[in-house]
């Protein structure tokens, strides 16, 4: 390698470059190996990813402002996204655990009596609130 390579990818004051792993490398290598050999597999993982990953962060983009952030700073940023996360989760709280009415109606048999005066409600049933 030249001189000039060098200086272009490393910079002018050093003459390497280190690149950092992740602690979890093995278990990235061992995921991208099981991709790489089972195709069936990556397509599961492709549908699985579309039909639950891909319409929440349409969601968030769409309708919780996301598409552009105006915050100066990551922490502004990152605060950004978690306001717009905790949003949309307690939207989906609050339609899984949508409380129903409770209603103390009871449906009563009348009396079997005849009446003059409305000979045709003889054998219907009234709902009665305690």
């Amino acid at each position: 390698m030249g001189n000039a390579h060098l200086e272009r990818v490393c910079g002018k004051v050093t003459k390497f470059k280190k690149l950092d792993d992740s602690i979890h490398k093995p278990l990235y290598d061992a995921m991208h190996e099981k991709l790489n050999r089972d195709k069936n597999y990556t397509r599961y993982l492709t549908k699985r990813r579309s039909s639950t990953v891909e319409p929440v962060l349409g969601t968030l983009i769409n309708h919780h402002s996301m598409k552009r952030i105006n915050a100066r700073g990551i922490k502004s940023a990152n605060k950004h996204v978690l306001m717009a996360a905790l949003s949309y989760n307690l939207k989906k709280l609050l339609k899984f655990s949508a409380r129903k009415a409770k209603s103390k109606a009871q449906i009563q048999d009348l009396p079997k009596v005849k009446s003059w005066l409305f000979p045709k409600l003889q054998n219907t049933s009234v709902i009665s609130l305690n």
